[in-house]
């Protein structure tokens, strides 16, 4: 139903954004990277503690693990949010004259999206040299942990506003209804019980339209 070969209008082709179609599809494996380390280093070495009760000799332990978990989590985020934006990028001349709108709202929230991953990158990396007692006490630790649910929501934000603008400018019509009512959902359960929701969630959402968008780009390169 995503795909559909009956979503584009003629009259309101957008050629383009290919790249970000790649990153939004192949986005899962990011992820899939995340819990490989996960389930590996830091389940052999924390064991069932949370992250904020990480000792000193734990996070030792750890070693470059830690930081190569930052610099994933990071590059899996951050692999969604170039991808929605170079997408949105791609409909900047778009019809009509509101998806042109919300195409530059969804590259502006790109750009700010990215600004709070490197942030928060650098606030989890900082937090590696903790002097307290565990990590949760750690000033740039809480600094993150704040940081991560509204980060985390507007990463959705950004997929559903993405959803809109396909819908708008019926590049891919049904995508972006059936992933933007999704999308929806999930923003309603992150506004609630963010703690309830995965990180691999983003990248359940962006892969279908990343998906469709690259079907839609080649049936178009096959009718040119």
């Amino acid at each position: 139903m995503i795909t559909t070969h009956h979503e584009t209008s003629p009259a309101r082709t957008v050629t383009g954004g290919r790249a970000g179609g790649w990153l939004m599809a192949l986005s899962p494996l990011g992820f899939a990277a995340l819990i490989v380390l996960m389930a590996g280093v830091f389940g052999r070495t924390i064991g069932t503690s949370t992250f904020a009760e990480i000792t000193r000799t734990q996070m030792d332990a750890l070693g470059g693990a830690w930081a190569a978990n930052r610099a994933i989590v990071a590059a899996a985020f951050g692999i969604v949010v170039i991808g929605a934006g170079l997408v949105a990028w791609a409909h900047r001349n778009a019809s009509p004259p509101a998806a042109r709108a919300v195409a530059r709202a969804t590259v502006v929230l790109a750009a700010v999206n990215l600004a709070a991953g490197v942030l928060g990158l650098v606030d989890g990396l900082a937090a590696e040299s903790f002097t307290t007692t565990t990590l949760g006490e750690d000033p740039a630790w809480m600094r993150s942990e704040a940081l991560l649910p509204w980060a985390f929501g507007a990463i959705v934000v950004q997929i559903l506003l993405l959803c809109v603008l396909l819908w708008l400018s019926r590049t891919r019509r049904k995508t972006g209804l059936v992933m933007g009512v999704l999308s929806l959902a999930v923003l309603i359960v992150v506004a609630f019980a963010a703690a309830f929701v995965p990180p691999f969630v983003v990248a359940l959402l962006a892969c279908p339209i990343g998906i469709s968008w690259l079907a839609g780009q080649r049936r178009r390169a096959s009718l040119s």
